[in-house]
């Protein structure tokens, strides 16, 4: 008989510290939660807006917790790179997975529109002889 009143003293001495990592991990996990959404969308919305006051069109921030990922286009892998380091400097943000696609440039060579006769200005004649100026001289009595 003294030995299962051990055992049942252990289970019951053991039992509070169960019960109370149990509440903690619970408690936790409720947290973790109800701020990850809120969190989630207050980083999206500081990045974009970011991005927006400088002037960076064509690239969305999307939000994975504290994980962002850039997609959109970029106009070549140096101004891809800056945004990347912009949106990583914003405090909260944890990894920024950088999907940007570089954009294609063509060069187009644009014709000068063609003059007509209305729009031609004739340049002044210049002489090549030196101009002379003839200087008065009044004489005093």
């Amino acid at each position: 008989m003294t030995d299962q009143r051990t055992t049942n003293c252990a289970l019951c001495m053991l039992l509070p510290f169960i019960l109370g990592i149990a509440a903690f991990i619970a408690l936790y996990w409720y947290v973790k939660d109800s701020n990850a959404e809120n969190i989630q969308n207050d980083l999206s919305f500081k990045s974009n807006e970011l991005l927006k006051e400088r002037k960076v069109g064509g690239t969305v921030v999307n939000m994975d917790g504290r994980d962002a990922t850039l997609t959109g286009t970029a106009v070549n892998e140096s101004r891809s790179k800056e945004i990347e380091r912009i949106v990583l400097a914003i405090p909260g943000i944890r990894v920024v997975d950088n999907q940007l696609k570089i954009a294609e440039t063509k060069v187009v060579e644009v014709a000068p529109a063609p003059i007509s006769e209305s729009e031609i200005v004739p340049a002044p004649i210049q002489s090549t002889e030196p101009e002379v100026q003839a200087e008065a001289i009044s004489l005093k009595k």
